[in-house]
């Protein structure tokens, strides 16, 4: 059960009027700007790569969904004033966000699709493959070497350092 039905909206309206919703969703819309631009902040410093507070971070962005999720909620006041009937349920908030979500996913997958077809025809070695840098290779060589010396010398059990 959610706690309401869908007299809640016809009865917040007609509880605080018009001027009241609309003060609060000018409120909102204020508290969700503050919210983004102390966020902007944040964000401008990551992308100029200097020292940012993780924490900080976390806590504004989720001062700023709570921001969009109540001017969510005002706007859905708002337009029952205004005669529009919203909905008061945030299935379209929730629609809208899952369809973004399988966006996403969709884009992920076609582009991981494409790097491993790229990454297949410019090295079509398996990933699990090791692959060894020059000096890796040298050192491989070197040791090889060393012990086929050692072996031709009659001393097998001697490792070279």
């Amino acid at each position: 059960m959610t706690g309401y039905d869908a007299t809640t909206l016809p009865r917040a309206a007609a509880l605080y009027g018009p001027q009241r919703i609309e003060y609060r969703v000018l409120h909102d819309l204020g508290t969700l700007l503050f919210q983004a631009g102390q966020m902007q902040e944040y964000i401008a410093n990551l992308l100029r790569s200097e020292p940012v507070n993780r924490e900080a971070l976390g806590v504004r962005i989720t001062y700023t969904k709570i921001a969009a999720i109540d001017l969510y909620f005002s706007l859905n006041l708002l337009e029952e004033i205004l005669g529009a009937h919203p909905i008061a349920a945030p299935y379209p908030l929730a629609d809208h966000y899952e369809n973004r979500m399988r966006a996403l996913e969709q884009q992920i997958k076609k582009v991981e699709e494409d790097r491993h077809y790229r990454d297949y025809w410019s090295n079509p070695f398996p990933t699990d493959t090791p692959q060894y840098d020059k000096r890796e290779v040298l050192d491989m060589i070197c040791t090889m070497a060393a012990r086929e010396a050692a072996e031709k010398e009659g001393k097998p059990n001697e490792q070279p350092v």
